[in-house]
């Protein structure tokens, strides 16, 4: 029989190094599929209200181009939030 040196420290630090790991995996799986809810509703909220001022020829444009729908974003953004105060 081969007997090896236990060392419980070093056992338990391992077992909690893995635990953390595997808790940190969790909370950024959990985190990145909250931002992309929250991404995606803010770009419905964002194509609806365009649609609802008849600027469909915005929604065409921002579709393609990252530079126009970020613009877009923060005119509907600054319109929301000037409407809640």
């Amino acid at each position: 029989m081969l007997l090896t040196e236990y060392d419980e420290a070093e056992t338990l630090e391992l077992f909690k190094k893995e635990a953390y790991d595997e808790g940190e995996a969790k909370g950024e799986a959990k985190g990145e599929a909250k931002g992309e809810a929250k991404g995606k509703a803010e770009i419905n909220g964002l194509y609806t209200w365009l649609r609802s001022l008849n600027r469909t020829d915005d929604i065409l444009r921002a579709v393609d181009n990252n530079a126009i729908q970020e613009e877009l974003l923060e005119e509907y953004r600054n319109a929301h939030n000037n409407s809640e105060k």
